[in-house]
C-alpha cells in the first residue's frame, strides 16, 4: 500500500479509521512512505567476475513485497544492435516458507551502458518471515543468490498535511510529513496541469537532484535544512515524489518549502521537418527548434562495434517566459518510430537544452528524410515556496 493507496481508502472511508484496522504508513529511507512490516536489515553486494549485484531494500508490507537493485560491469555486447535488439533478460525469484514468487522483465537494453537499476514488486511475503533468499537470474551471466534475514521494519510515521502553492500555471502541494530524531521526509507532487501528459521530475529530471537543483526547508526561526542527496530509483506512475532533509528543531513549527524548478512532458505539439532543406526551424506550440545541420556519426560503447548514426545539430529558442525547451521526446523517421539520443546524455539534476540529437541507422535508415517531433520535454522554473504546518503528531517527544 502507496500512501496515494492510503489517501483514497481515507477519503472513501472518512475518518477516524482506526478501529478497521487500516495499516500506518512509515517513511523507510530510500523507498519512501511504506505500510511495512519487516526489510532488509542492511544492503547486500556480491561480486563475480567483476560483475556486482548489489541489493538495495526488500521492504515486505501488506499488500506487496518491494525489492531494489543494481547490477554494475556488464561486459560490453559482441556485436551492434538496434532499439530492442538485444536487452538484458532478468528473472527474479523470492522463496520463503510456503512462499516462491517470480517477476521477469527484459531489463535493460545494452546500448545504454554496463550498469542498469531495477525495482521489482511481488505478492506480499507471509506475515511471519524473517528469513528470504532471493535469485536473480541475468541471461547470459548465470545466477546470484543471497539469503538473507529480515527485520522489524521501523521509520517516523506518516502525518496527512495540506500545503499548495502555484505559479505559471502549475501547482505544487505537500501531502505528507514524517520526522524523528534522525530525519524529516516531506512528501510532494505536481498537480498535472492541463496539456501536461507526464510530469518529469521536480528539483531534476526524475528526482534526480543535488546543488542548485535540491529542494530547500527554512522554519519560522530562519533555519534552513538542506535536501540530503538520497539514491534514486524509479518512481511509479501512481506514487509522489518526497525529500528528505535533516531533523527539524523542537522550536520549529511554521515551514516552508522552497522548489526550483520542475520538469514537464508537454502532449499535444507536432511539427514535421524536411531534413534535406537546412537550416529548418519548426514551431512547437510557444518553442522553436532550428536543425542547423546533419552529419554521419557513429557511436563506440566498450568493445561493441561502432553504430552508425545521423548526428543533427539542435538550436532550441531559449526562455519563453517562465519555460523552455530542453529536448523533443518523441520521433519518427520517414514513418518509423524512433529514439531520440542526446549527445553526451543529460545531466538529470540539472539539465540544458540539447545541442545534438542522434537517430541510430537501425531505426531510423542510413539516410533519414523527414523526422516528425511530439511530445517536449520542458523546464518550468520558481521558486514556489509551499506553506507547511508543522502538525503536532509529527513533534519529537520531549
Amino acid at each position: 500500500m502507496t500512501a496515494n493507496d492510503d489517501a483514497r481508502v481515507r477519503a472513501v472511508l472518512g475518518r477516524p479509521v482506526d478501529n478497521l484496522k487500516i495499516p500506518s504508513l512509515i517513511f523507510v529511507d530510500g523507498v519512501g512512505f511504506r505500510a511495512a512490516r519487516v526489510q532488509l536489515a542492511r544492503s547486500l553486494t556480491v561480486e563475480r567476475s567483476g560483475v556486482t549485484l548489489c541489493l538495495h531494500h526488500l521492504i515486505a508490507g501488506f499488500e506487496r513485497t518491494e525489492l531494489s537493485y543494481d547490477i554494475r560491469g556488464l561486459p560490453a555486447p559482441a556485436k551492434p544492435m538496434a532499439e530492442d535488439t538485444e536487452t538484458i533478460s532478468l528473472h527474479t525469484t523470492l522463496i520463503a516458507d510456503g512462499y516462491k514468487e517470480s517477476a521477469h522483465a527484459q531489463g535493460w537494453p545494452r546500448r545504454f551502458g554496463s550498469n542498469f537499476a531495477q525495482t521489482v514488486s511481488l505478492p506480499a511475503l507471509p506475515p511471519a518471515t524473517r528469513r528470504v533468499e532471493l535469485v536473480i537470474e541475468v541471461e547470459h551471466l548465470g545466477a546470484w543468490r543471497l539469503a538473507t534475514e529480515l527485520v522489524q521494519a521501523e521509520g517516523p510515521g506518516r502525518v496527512d498535511i495540506t500545503g499548495t502553492a502555484e505559479r505559471d500555471g502549475v501547482t505544487i502541494q505537500v501531502t505528507a510529513i514524517a520526522t524523528d530524531a534522525r530525519t524529516t521526509a516531506i512528501e510532494l507532487e505536481v498537480v498535472r496541469p492541463k496539456g501536461v501528459a507526464h510530469v518529469r521530475g521536480i528539483g531534476g529530471l526524475f528526482g534526480f537532484r543535488r546543488d542548485a537543483s535540491a529542494l530547500i526547508l527554512r522554519d519560522e526561526h530562519g533555519r534552513i535544512y538542506p535536501e540530503r542527496f538520497r539514491p534514486v530509483r524509479a518512481l511509479r506512475e501512481d506514487e509522489r515524489d518526497y525529500a528528505v532533509f535533516p531533523p527539524l528543531a523542537s522550536d520549529a513549527h511554521d515551514l516552508e518549502l522552497e522548489v526550483p524548478t520542475i520538469f514537464l512532458e508537454e502532449g499535444g505539439r507536432r511539427a514535421e521537418l524536411d531534413l534535406e532543406r537546412l537550416p529548418i526551424t519548426c514551431r512547437l506550440g510557444p518553442y522553436s527548434l532550428t536543425v542547423v545541420g546533419r552529419q554521419l556519426t557513429s557511436i563506440q560503447e566498450g568493445e561493441a562495434p561502432a553504430r552508425p548514426m545521423t548526428e543533427l545539430s539542435v538550436e532550441t529558442g531559449g526562455w519563453v517566459g517562465s519555460r523552455r525547451l530542453i529536448a523533443p521526446w518523441e520521433g519518427f523517421a520517414d514513418g518509423n518510430p524512433t529514439a531520440l539520443s542526446f549527445i553526451g546524455g543529460m545531466r538529470a539534476s540539472a539539465p540544458e537544452p540539447v545541442r545534438r540529437l542522434l537517430l541510430d541507422h537501425a531505426l531510423a535508415g542510413p539516410n533519414p528524410r523527414r523526422l516528425v517531433l511530439q511530445h517536449l520535454l520542458v523546464e518550468v522554473r520558481g521558486l514556489w515556496r509551499i506553506p507547511v504546518k508543522r502538525p503536532p503528531s509529527a513533534a519529537l517527544p520531549d
